[in-house]
Parts: C-alpha cells; structure tokens; sequence
C-alpha cells in the first residue's frame, strides 16, 4: 500500500463516483461544509493506492490530541454522518477492515469513532480499534411511493392518514429554502 502525500479533491470524487460504498458524506464537499461550520475541526483524510491498484480515501477530521499523547483523536465522518473506508473497486469487508487498520496506524490515530456506511457491510477491526453495532434502514424507492407504503406497518399507515387529516403535506425541496426551512422543523422535532 502506498500513501498518497497529497489529496487531489477530483481524485477524491473520483473514487467516490466510482464506490459502491459511497454517499455524500464520503466526500470533499462534506468535509469543505464541517470545517468551514467549525474551524475546530481539521482535515485528517488519508488516500492510499493498494498493490492491486486500487484507490482508497479515508475520510477523516482530526479533533484534538488522544489521551496518548502524540496520538490523534479522529472520526469519520461527522454528527454521525456516514464515514469510512471507501474505493474504486469493490472489496470484501475484511480487506476494507485490513486497509483501514493499516491507514489508522500509519496516520498515528489513537482513537478513531465512525459511523460505517450500511453499504458497507460489517467491518470486524482488530485492537485497538473497535466497533458499536449501528442500525439505519434503506428504503429503495424505484418502485414508486405506493409500493413503498404498501410495506408500512398498521400503525405508520395510521399515523399518515391522520397527519392527512390534519392537513400534513409533503413534496419534493425545490429551493435552499425549503431545505433552510425543513432544517428548521426539524430542531423543533428535537426540542
């Protein structure tokens, strides 16, 4: 495996078009969004190119120094966003867990948090590093919205028709502010 001194964002995307495993927080653009959010944060990213030829990024921000002295405190990626290991080929689970290991020790990481993609599939990483079951669910839509509530449990069904009820409506962002206001519902949500 051979580190790349530099990270190239076309490169970056480039892998990132390119992975089965990707989302839009395995990207630069992600990144570019936390540390301009945060200037705390740094970028940590590693790209590698493996024997096989293969490229791997690591997206990654450094958050401070781990009780280990030199050793960096990392995650990947951010607000329980969707990180790690991503490449332009696929791979099975335990080469990414292999190649993620090795990128973490190279880059003097001492503690390392990461929500794993659910396109992934289950990463087992050696000591130190460990994981913590993490469930999402994917929902495919290409079937259309009536397929997709046809699945829905009694109780989800009930509780649509009733939002309808009370005047509840959905449709597709068409604008930065319907995104802004959406964002806004939802830390109501949280309150």
């Amino acid at each position: 495996m051979r580190i790349l001194r530099s990270l190239d964002d076309h490169f970056w995307l480039d892998v990132a078009a390119k992975s089965p495993q990707a989302t839009f927080f395995h990207t630069p653009m992600w990144r570019t969004l936390i540390l301009r959010a945060l200037p705390e944060y740094r970028d940590a990213t590693v790209a590698a190119r493996l024997a096989e030829g293969t490229s791997v990024v690591l997206p990654m921000l450094e958050t401070g120094r781990s009780g280990r002295g030199l050793l960096r405190h990392t995650i990947s990626t951010f607000a329980g966003c969707y990180g790690g290991l991503i490449a332009d080929a696929p791979s099975p689970p335990a080469r990414h867990a292999e190649v993620l290991t090795a990128l973490l020790h190279r880059r003097r990481v001492g503690s390392f948090e990461m929500t794993e993609s659910p396109l992934n599939g289950a990463l087992e990483l050696p000591a130190p590093f460990a994981s913590s079951p993490y469930t999402t669910h994917i929902v495919p839509l290409e079937e259309g919205g009536d397929a997709v509530e046809s699945r829905f449990s009694r109780g989800n069904l009930g509780n649509i028709r009733r939002g309808r009820r009370l005047g509840v409506a959905s449709r597709i962002a068409a604008s930065l502010d319907d995104y802004r206001e959406y964002y806004r519902i939802y830390e109501k949500s949280l309150e």
